[in-house]
């Protein structure tokens, strides 16, 4: 997370980032109305991607850039624009040393759980959202990330069996992600049926509920783990497309980007191209395929020009409130 000159949060997004600018999505902005304080500035949460587009565009566009090597307009936020950069392992290790307040303590609480259940150390966590900021209030989540794939997949298996086990960790209640399903993927309720998108939000294991309060994790590579530099690839969208693969590779699945390697691919709408992977850099779409399962799914049809090898190929990047991935039913 970020804070810029003009007191606008973003979060920024991935580790791979064009010279002097970071790719990011504005997240809180000053506003009279707003329900969180930071000192003496009111704050209002900024809710969808979608949102956060539109007051960039309107008020801020400085801030949105027709970037080259995604082919497509971005939030990207200069250097010397950036009043100060937010360290979520120091924030977590402080906030474990000296809670302040409830939700501080069961942050603290979860952080040291995950650390020793998982076998990772604790400076391989951080926190994130608001209350890295310190605009969170006592009704707000718990937001983690985990650094390295190595600690990622042991989070995710411990949290896994945690959420069977359902003690201290457990589900989201079915009818909350009922009734968030209908938010998401409004525009899919009528084509594919609540009970069908819900069994997708329900494959996630990265969200639940921690003595009560609402979690979500986010699993990040480190940087050295990262083989591609800005520029390496160059994204072209050439449209719509809905595709239906097996999973080949799930390695990257639970990561950002989440990343899942298809073979025996087929379109069945759209340009009759082969499809190599599926990826995202939302959270909501990760851990939704294992290693050979076909699935079916819909989102941003990209051509990729791989600089690095030499190679083309395209992928579906999903994002919006139209894109999903789901087993495939016969």
């Amino acid at each position: 997370m970020l804070r810029t000159v003009e007191e606008l949060f973003f979060a920024v997004k991935g580790v791979c980032h064009p010279p002097e600018r970071y790719i990011a999505s504005l997240k809180y902005v000053p506003s009279p109305k707003g329900s969180r304080k930071l000192g003496q500035v009111r704050y209002k949460r900024v809710e969808s991607l979608s949102e956060s587009f539109h007051l960039v565009r309107k008020f801020f566009p400085h801030y949105l850039v027709k970037d080259y090597v995604y082919g497509r307009s971005m939030q990207e936020v200069p250097f010397d624009r950036v009043k100060r950069v937010y360290n979520p392992v120091k924030a977590l290790k402080e906030i474990v040393k000296k809670p302040g307040g409830k939700l501080e303590l069961l942050c603290s609480q979860f952080a040291l759980k995950i650390s020793r259940g998982a076998n990772v150390p604790l400076p391989a966590l951080g926190v994130s959202g608001s209350i890295l900021l310190g605009l969170h209030r006592e009704s707000s989540d718990i937001d983690l990330v985990v650094y390295g794939r190595e600690n990622s997949w042991k989070v995710y298996r411990f949290l896994k069996e945690e959420l069977k086990s359902k003690k201290c960790i457990t589900p989201l209640p079915k009818g909350f992600l009922a009734k968030r399903c209908v938010k998401r993927f409004k525009p899919l309720i009528g084509r594919l049926g609540l009970k069908r998108l819900l069994s997708m939000e329900l494959r996630r294991a990265n969200e639940g509920l921690f003595n009560g309060k609402p979690f979500f994790v986010r699993f990040v590579p480190n940087p050295r783990e990262v083989d591609e530099k800005y520029g390496d690839r160059i994204y072209r969208p050439v449209g719509r497309v809905k595709v239906t693969g097996v999973v080949e590779d799930d390695a990257e699945s639970i990561m950002t980007p989440c990343r899942y390697v298809f073979s025996k691919s087929y379109v069945l709408e759209g340009p009759k191209v082969g499809v190599k992977q599926v990826l995202s850099f939302r959270g909501r779409f990760i851990g939704l395929a294992r290693q050979g399962e076909r699935v079916i799914c819909e989102g941003r049809l990209e051509k990729v020009y791989d600089l690095k090898l030499g190679e083309k190929y395209y992928v579906v990047v999903l994002e919006g409130k139209s894109d999903y991935m789901l087993p495939k039913v016969n």
